[in-house]
């Protein structure tokens, strides 16, 4: 900041010198037209004017010795740069790659051990539904760690909070691959969801610090990938590990990953936190540090820690909570249907085994592998074609999920009712991957252009709601389904979906109607303005030739 001081002041002091130089040349001035008038002290003038020509041009010789304050704003307009250029191509490329690579370890965890319930079930001689909270109170933790974790990465960086939170991760995966009962099980298998809690909300704090919000859908939807083919991969290596070796097996691969993670974390990544990043680029090179052009703005909030119900404050606000409900209930959606297939495909007439199990989660991954990015980059394409409109850029994101996850979550609850083909199942999973995919990057790069200060913050109230909702619908799901039926159960869930996302879809029209009334608004004012000031001109234009002829026939009259 000292830097920015001492160009200030030097700019002034260029500024000072530049006027009274100009002071000089507009005294120079009039005595050269008084010279060119005849008057009775001809020779003292022209003595005057030869002393004030000498003094112009050693001022101008002095002003070519130094840079005017007009050449010095340019000077520093040209070198000037965006906080989201200081990486290179190559950089960005690193830090998405790492960051999608961690995000993978939330949903990962969670599924991993999905095909191997049963054999939990009876190796504990415990009840189906102690099994079930097993994955649930994961859920729940993801869920409520996200709010704590989310505003410490604002406050204390994110490279600090993801070391801390992989470290403790492999320690409670460790505890889960020894554990003798179901009861601690599940105790650990809630530590785990709370130190993994870390990656997801973190992640998108990162984005947004290196991202511009016009290109981060696409970054998002990169890192969105990892998230939703997680679930998928989950039950596909989950399922070859518990076959060949044990249940037990699927934790020490969890931990094992997590490792690999870290070491590459802790050597090359950088901090990414936008204050941070400053200070320790001011403490280098101040000057370099000045040339920044939000650096004004990112110096003049200095991070703090929010409260963990600040995320939750964030998503209740009007013009997001609508849109948060919907990406709960999609997700939560997608986790119920993923956590149900195992249990009916285990059974007559599919009889399938925990491998193949694993394999049938694999249309859904392909579809968010295919679909993510390209949901991102719609988002981005939106965001371009309405600037300076956040809301707006999920217009076409919240169109598909709306009209495609209420169909796939019927088609899917009333085939695996009917027991129909294998086939129609996993079309109907496919499609619900589609419409997941396509609506998480956009409101991930929505909520961090709306609150780029608490990215983190705001992804992690997201997050926090999504983990909890689907932990609510997985221990719903188990009961309704075996009351209700699957039929009716999903026919239920698309009828939410098919709600909240028209809701959401209103106030997004609403808003880009209200948008474009001000903009035809503001341009009927300036034409008005522009006629208003061509009525003023043409008043005085006449009233200057007015008064020209009566000064000609004041001047005829007197000749």
């Amino acid at each position: 900041m000292g830097a920015v001081v001492q160009l200030h002041s030097d700019s002034s002091s260029h500024h000072t010198s530049a006027q009274q130089q100009d002071q000089t040349h507009s005294t120079w001035q009039p005595d050269k037209t008084k010279q060119q008038q005849p008057n009775m002290q001809h020779d003292e003038s022209n003595s005057k004017d030869a002393s004030k020509l000498a003094e112009t041009h050693s001022g101008k010789a002095a002003a070519a010795a130094m840079p005017s304050s007009h050449s010095l704003a340019s000077l520093r307009s040209s070198s000037s740069r965006s906080v989201f250029e200081l990486y290179s191509k190559k950089q960005k490329a690193y830090i998405l790659a790492t960051v999608s690579l961690a995000s993978l370890m939330v949903p990962l965890c969670d599924t991993v051990y999905l095909p191997a319930l049963q054999s939990i079930q009876q190796e504990f001689r415990t009840t189906q539904q102690l099994v079930a909270a097993s994955v649930a109170v994961y859920m729940f933790t993801v869920g409520a760690a996200s709010l704590g974790w989310g505003p410490a990465s604002d406050r204390f960086g994110r490279k600090r909070v993801y070391l801390a939170a992989t470290v403790a991760f492999m320690a409670t995966s460790l505890v889960c691959v020894f554990a003798n009962s179901i009861g601690l099980l599940i105790a650990f298998r809630a530590l785990q969801g709370a130190s993994v809690a870390a990656y997801g909300a973190t992640g998108s704090g990162v984005i947004a610090d290196v991202y511009k919000p016009q290109e981060r859908g696409m970054a998002l939807g990169i890192v969105t990938i990892p998230m939703l083919v997680g679930p998928i991969l989950g039950p596909i290596l989950g399922g070859a590990l518990s076959q060949a070796f044990s249940w037990r097996s699927t934790f020490i691969m969890v931990a094992m990953y997590a490792a690999l993670i870290i070491l590459p974390m802790a050597a090359f990544m950088p901090e990414t936190h936008q204050y941070k990043k400053l200070r320790r680029m001011h403490k280098r090179d101040p000057e370099a540090a000045a040339e920044v052009e939000e650096a004004a703005s990112i110096f003049s909030t200095p991070p703090v820690f929010k409260a963990p119900h600040y995320p939750i404050k964030i998503l209740c606000e009007k013009d997001i909570v609508l849109h948060a409900i919907v990406a709960l209930l999609l997700f939560g959606s997608m986790f119920c249907s993923i956590t149900e297939l195992p249990l009916y495909l285990a059974a007559p007439p599919y009889n399938l085994s925990a491998a193949m199990i694993g394999l049938c989660y694999i249309p859904a991954g392909l579809a968010s592998m295919i679909v993510s990015p390209l949901g991102g980059l719609l988002s981005d394409k939106a965001a371009a074609a309405h600037p300076g409109k956040p809301l707006v850029r999920l217009v076409y994101n919240n169109v598909i999920s709306g009209v495609l996850m209420p169909a796939s979550l019927l088609l899917y609850g009333w085939v695996m009712q009917a027991k129909l083909h294998l086939a129609v199942v996993l079309v109907s999973q496919f499609a619900i991957g589609v419409a997941l995919a396509s609506y998480l990057p956009a409101i991930f790069g929505y909520l961090t252009a709306l609150k780029q200060s608490a990215a983190a913050a705001a992804a992690a109230g997201v997050h926090s709601g999504m983990f909890i909702m689907s932990g609510v619908l997985i221990l719903v799901a188990s009961a309704a389904a075996s009351a209700m039926g699957m039929g009716p159960f999903f026919t239920l869930l698309a009828g939410l979906n098919l709600l909240t996302t028209g809701a959401a879809a209103l106030q997004i029209f609403r808003h880009r109607e209200a948008s474009r009334e001000m903009i035809r608004s503001a341009s009927r004012a300036q034409l008005a303005a522009a006629a208003a000031a061509g009525t003023d001109e043409a008043g005085e234009s006449t009233s200057r030739s007015s008064g020209e002829d009566v000064e000609s026939g004041a001047g005829g009259a007197k000749a």
